[in-house]
């Protein structure tokens, strides 16, 4: 008899979670495990779980969800932002995931794709279910600890499993007792897509964070104008576009816009001026851009795990990080990238000139990236990780 999964995905972007799950899924033993992802948002995420075959069912529920990553810190707004989180966290634990869960099919295991989700394994843990919960994200321990302490008790109570993205996340959530690191999982490819040549003078970077102030955006905007003449960043992503529409309301928008958006404002004029840029804006296929790319670039500014690191790893292409905990995790200074002083644009510019200078450095570097990718990221592999967490569970 088989196994039965859901797995509930919160979030309506296409991102590392849900196309880690997706490996993970299509990853699965075929004949131990019956699987299913329940969205709580109907959107584009739907359609690609159904694209890969997946069974996925929409289930609209309140997304006031009680997250507490960096940008869950303090702000002048916090008591009534949480006073709302405290009613909806309400709502979905004690009404709406509690009807779903009494009115569908039985399941074996509960699998909740984010932290964010505490309020649906309180539920599912009261329906007796096993729970596991999937830490994306870096937890943030805030200036007194009060809501990580309310987090970590939640989680701790009502999950009986936490699967970790990386040693930091682990280390930051604190309960190691239930915990274990599996790394997000990508699909290698074949070793005939590799192309380890030098692709001539010019290094071509690539930054796929798009206007994501945590991800550097501001950062290597900033860098832009340190870079000698043969750097290229290519810049893919989602970006605010800042121009002026004709006559007197298209002028005031603009302006408003500019006033409201000023730090990106700033950011996108440095890159529409600088011929060390080229901005693509959002790629379906941000492997086909890591190939025509000498490397990636991952400036982040906030504890991360990126995936397009892991990505570019498996195609043979180094990485360029900033020197902060989930980055210092995957890069190995030297070896098989390059890591700079944290929130420095010049040091950023600095490492990518010296780069430049000798790019003959790069092939035995993405040698190495690939082997780790190999070693630690493989979906494969990953994916009988978690098959012995969801077995262990099943035994206990």
């Amino acid at each position: 008899m088989k196994t039965k999964v859901l797995y509930v995905h919160h979030g309506f972007g296409v991102g590392g979670a849900p196309i880690s799950l997706i490996n993970l899924i299509n990853s699965l033993d075929q004949n131990t495990y019956d699987v299913k992802v329940l969205c709580l948002r109907d959107s584009v995420v739907v359609d690609l779980f159904k694209k890969n075959n997946i069974q996925v069912e929409v289930y609209p529920s309140n997304t006031n969800w009680f997250i507490h990553n960096k940008s869950g810190s303090y702000s002048p707004l916090f008591f009534f932002k949480y006073w709302n989180v405290y009613r909806s966290w309400k709502k979905v634990a004690h009404q709406e995931a509690k009807e779903y869960f009494q009115k569908n099919e039985k399941f074996d295991i509960v699998h909740l794709n984010s932290h964010v989700l505490s309020s649906w394994a309180y539920a599912a843990k009261k329906q007796a279910y096993k729970v596991v919960l999937h830490n994306r994200e870096a937890v943030y321990r805030g200036y007194f600890g009060f809501r990580y302490g309310i987090l970590r008790r939640l989680i701790n109570d009502n999950c009986d499993r936490v699967i970790n993205i990386s040693q930091d996340n682990m280390d930051r959530l604190g309960l190691d007792d239930k915990s274990v690191v599996i790394y997000n999982s990508i699909k290698i490819p074949d070793s005939s897509e590799l192309n380890y040549e030098n692709s001539g003078p010019t290094l071509k970077v690539l930054y796929l964070g798009g206007a994501s102030k945590i991800k550097g955006y501001k950062i290597i905007s900033q860098a832009l104008k340190y870079l000698k003449p043969n750097v290229l960043i290519e810049f893919a992503g989602n970006y605010p576009v800042f121009q002026a529409a004709e006559g007197i309301k298209g002028q005031l928008k603009f302006q408003l816009k500019k006033l409201l958006f000023f730090g990106k404002y700033q950011s996108f004029k440095e890159i529409s001026s600088s011929r060390n840029a080229k901005l693509t804006g959002f790629s379906e296929d941000p492997m086909k851009s890591l190939k025509g790319s000498d490397l990636l670039v991952s400036p982040f500014v906030e504890p991360h795990f990126s995936r397009p690191a892991i990505e570019a790893f498996s195609l043979g292409k180094p990485v360029v990080a900033s020197d902060i905990e989930g980055m210092r995790e995957i890069v190995d200074h030297n070896e098989n990238g390059f890591l700079y002083p944290y929130n420095s644009a010049q040091e950023l510019a600095n490492t990518l000139n010296r780069i430049a200078e000798d790019k003959s450095i790069l092939i035995e570097m993405g040698k190495k990236g690939r082997l780790k990718a190999e070693e630690l990221y493989s979906a494969d592999r990953n994916a009988r990780m978690v098959e012995s967490v969801y077995q262990e569970l099943m035994e206990s």
